[in-house]
């Protein structure tokens, strides 16, 4: 709870930042609804956004910060049937023993929905967003790593570590100089926003100290959704419990250990050996992999240590 009050004080301060008439008039949703941008037609939705995917790699490569992705990846059209289940754009993986991996892209394609809906979801502000969660360097880099780990480390799945890689990425993203324009800033501090009321219900549902009555009005509340909307969220956090709780701890570990081992080793810190060394453990519990970096980092920092007094 406090993880999310603290959140959304600072939402509300890009709020007033980007619109402070629309944020006075209708809160946060005004502010969101507002988000402008460049964007595609229905005709080159696919193109746009692998030609903005082709940007955010040649940045990522540049700044060497992690390895490059060169895993296949398809761009995908949303089944009719996955309408109101999935978002509006969302990142399917390969399967873990698949020996021919392809990760997935879905995004809404059919002109029925008008260019009004495309400006709104797949205008370039969002897009940017999107894709350094999903793709560069989320979740799609994220799977890259893992295409050479044993199965075990495969198969399993942890949202600590999936899902907190994924917000940790839009940090890095921001750290990196990638998003270009100046929703950039409100629109991180809104989905770090969001994902933190969801923890905080995942938690305050399954204790029993909020009901899912009460989840549905705090979600309208802060946000501004509609009933449909927020009875969804409430129905995800119910069928997936502590899922939401667990990716805001594996964030909040993920910059512990990176400040932890900039401030230990100094010098001889690595961004790309640090991302590497997290994402190259797989799916396995954020604790294993604290355990396993304490041995790894250890026994590299002595031989660095010894190879700079040769």
């Amino acid at each position: 709870k406090k993880n999310f009050e603290k959140e959304y004080e600072n939402l509300k301060k890009e709020a007033l930042k980007i619109n402070p008439g629309e944020f006075e008039k209708n809160g946060i949703k005004g502010v969101y609804n507002f988000i402008k941008g460049e964007h595609p037609n229905n005709d080159n939705l696919i193109k746009y956004i692998s030609d903005e995917i082709e940007k955010a790699k040649t940045h990522f490569d540049e700044y060497k910060v992690i390895t490059f992705p060169s895993q296949r990846f398809l761009i995908k059209n949303i089944p009719e049937f996955f309408y109101g289940v999935y978002p509006t754009i969302f990142y399917f993986p390969a399967y873990p023993l698949d020996r021919n991996r392809v990760s997935e892209l879905y995004i809404y394609t059919n002109e029925k929905y008008g260019d009004n809906f495309i400006s709104y979801v797949y205008n370039q502000p969002k897009l940017e967003v999107y894709i350094s969660e999903l793709v560069v360097p989320g979740l799609h880099t994220k799977n890259d790593y893992m295409k050479s780990l044993p199965k075990i480390r495969r198969i399993i799945s942890q949202p600590s570590i999936e899902g907190g890689w994924a917000i940790y990425s839009n940090d890095l993203a921001w750290e990196m100089g990638y998003y270009t324009t100046v929703y950039s800033n409100f629109l991180l501090s809104y989905f770090r926003t969001l994902k933190a009321l969801r923890a905080w219900m995942d938690v305050a549902f399954h204790i029993d100290d909020k009901s899912f009555d009460n989840g549905i009005e705090i979600f309208k509340e802060k946000f501004g959704f509609n009933d449909d909307v927020s009875k969804n969220e409430m129905i995800n956090i119910s069928l997936n419990p502590t899922y939401y709780y667990a990716q805001i701890y594996g964030y909040n570990e993920i910059k512990r250990l990176r400040k932890k081992y900039v401030s230990q080793e100094n010098k001889f810190f690595d961004m790309r050996e640090f991302h590497g060394d997290i994402l190259e453990r797989g799916n396995i519990p954020i604790y294993d992999i604290i355990e396993e970096l304490k041995i790894i980092r250890k026994e590299r920092l002595k031989l660095k240590i010894e190879e700079s007094e040769e």
